[in-house]
């Protein structure tokens, strides 16, 4: 039957395992909330995710929940999890899917923010559906090998190291991007179509964006709109790309595709 001891440290494993859950569906859970407390809050849950029972185990393949805000590390390291989809979700915290290993699909069709280091090491992810991202954090897709093809109709900003490593990614579609932050883009060895659709044009730190990519190399291009195309070419830390700077409205075969992809 096991000591008092015993059944007390099962009990404080069981709150702490409860308190995870509800967090991570949004409701904030004090450390000073009494466990006669908890009721209430599991009731301010809407209903769909995970039950209760699957995130103790911490043995989710596949979630979809209600919740308007994923924290910091709410699935970090969850090896089980295969798809998840939160269509409420406003904000991924940092480090909130990092290192799920065997994750292949995520959509957050509302969130706005992506934090840093949020899918690092995820090196399964294929398919991530975030149409109303506007800034990606540094490193937030660090070395996420699975990953083909990036399209982000809202984003503004991309921070530092976020895709770096994503070693099969071939093409990157930014709809109002303004900022890439330094080595963004650095090591996706099969980068060689990168367009960008903003009606301005977008800073970048310095050519090692793209370093140990294609495009560094010369041997890929870059889409830009038309109007653009001269201030892209004398512009800082593009000139070095000048002669691979192409308007989107010439290359309608290859523009036109990625802007329907998902």
């Amino acid at each position: 039957m096991g000591s008092i001891a015993d059944k007390l440290s099962k009990l404080m494993e069981t709150k702490s395992a409860i308190k995870s859950a509800i967090t991570a569906k949004g409701v904030t859970v004090s450390d000073s909330d009494p466990f006669s407390s908890y009721a209430g809050k599991i009731a301010q849950i809407e209903s769909g995710g995970f039950d209760l029972d699957d995130l103790i185990d911490g043995t989710p393949v596949s979630y979809t929940g209600n919740a308007t805000k994923v924290r910091e590390y709410a699935f970090s390291h969850c090896d089980p999890l295969e798809h998840i989809s939160l269509p409420k979700a406003l904000t991924i915290g940092e480090y909130a899917f990092e290192s799920c290993t065997n994750l292949i699909s995520a959509e957050f069709p509302s969130a706005t923010e992506i934090g840093d280091f949020a899918f690092r090491y995820s090196g399964k992810l294929v398919e991530i559906y975030v149409p109303q991202a506007a800034e990606v954090g540094g490193r937030a897709f660090y070395e996420c090998e699975g990953i083909t093809s990036v399209n982000l109709p809202a984003v503004t900003k991309i921070g530092t190291f976020a895709y770096y490593g994503c070693i099969n990614l071939a093409v990157v579609d930014l709809g109002n991007a303004t900022k890439i932050d330094a080595s963004a883009f650095s090591g996706c060895r099969a980068l060689d179509t990168f367009i960008i659709r903003a009606g301005s044009v977008c800073t970048i730190s310095g050519a090692t964006v793209f370093n140990n990519t294609p495009l560094y190399s010369g041997d890929g291009y870059f889409y830009v709109p038309k109007t653009l195309v001269s201030d892209y070419k004398s512009a800082t830390n593009w000139t070095r790309f000048a002669d691979q700077i192409r308007a989107i409205e010439d290359y309608p075969d290859i523009t036109d595709i990625t802007e329907a992809a998902a």
